[in-house]
């Protein structure tokens, strides 16, 4: 596909582009699925993925929460957030708008808005 994209307007125009080239190969893991993330909602849903736009105010977390396969987050607006992978030691992550945190096969964390504005990002899950 060969298509133009062009800004007309004054204000930054951002685009962030993810090709989908597959099926996830890596197995969904055995881990017991927990809650949606707080803060999520689906805005896609296909064979191939699944996409949550996740929004989060100043201190609010995600909560504990799975992903059977492979995931991508993109920050459309950036933050400063704290991960917690399940059984790891917590870690800060300052996102810029299209920073990404690419993670291969299940993974269980959750993700805190320790920042003083909104954080805003989706969230790609392959199957």
């Amino acid at each position: 596909m060969t298509h133009r994209v062009g800004n007309v307007i004054a204000t930054p125009f951002r685009n962030i582009t993810i090709q989908i080239q597959g099926r996830d190969t890596t197995g969904p893991g055995d881990a017991k699925p927990l809650p949606p993330a707080t803060g999520a909602s689906a805005v896609l849903d296909n064979e191939l993925i699944h996409v949550d736009r996740l929004v989060l105010g100043p201190g609010q977390s995600t909560g504990a929460h799975a992903h059977a396969r492979s995931h991508l987050l993109v920050a459309v607006h950036g933050g400063d957030l704290q991960i917690e992978p399940d059984g790891q030691v917590a870690a800060r992550l300052a996102m810029q708008p299209g920073d990404f945190d690419w993670h291969t096969g299940p993974y269980r964390h959750s993700i805190t808005n320790v920042g003083a504005s909104p954080f805003e990002a989706i969230e790609v899950v392959w199957k």
